[in-house]
């Protein structure tokens, strides 16, 4: 379960660590229901061969939002956030209400790798 200031932002999280489950992330999919995408080690990603908007947060190693970017549309390159170490997708709208200097709850931060793998 990933939370921010007590509220839910998905019940389901899925790591992306292997290089086909990097590169495959939301594609194809027609929708996304209470889950979250986590990129670890990246910061930036795009929605080539996506078919939906999605809702995207930029986190630190520490998991501190950085940057929230809201229903990014298909075939689109989002912002590179320097401070970034994570990236989390979620369906549009999933991230209303989450803001920079929130710290996200349940994710995988406090096991962080110490090497960025880029994207």
């Amino acid at each position: 379960m990933l939370k921010a200031n007590e509220k839910i932002i998905a019940q389901k999280t899925t790591i992306a660590q292997s290089f086909i489950s990097r590169f495959m992330g939301l594609m194809g999919r027609r929708e996304i229901h209470d889950e979250a995408y986590i990129f670890p080690g990246t910061n930036a990603i795009h929605t080539f061969f996506m078919r939906i908007p999605i809702d995207v947060i930029y986190a630190t190693r520490q998991g501190e939002v950085v940057k929230v970017v809201h229903r990014m549309e298909p075939w689109r390159v989002g912002p590179w956030i320097r401070k970034a170490w994570w990236v989390v997708e979620l369906e549009a709208d999933g991230a209303v209400g989450i803001t920079t200097g929130e710290i996200l709850e349940g994710g995988p931060w406090s096991s962080a790798p110490t090497k960025n793998t880029g994207y």
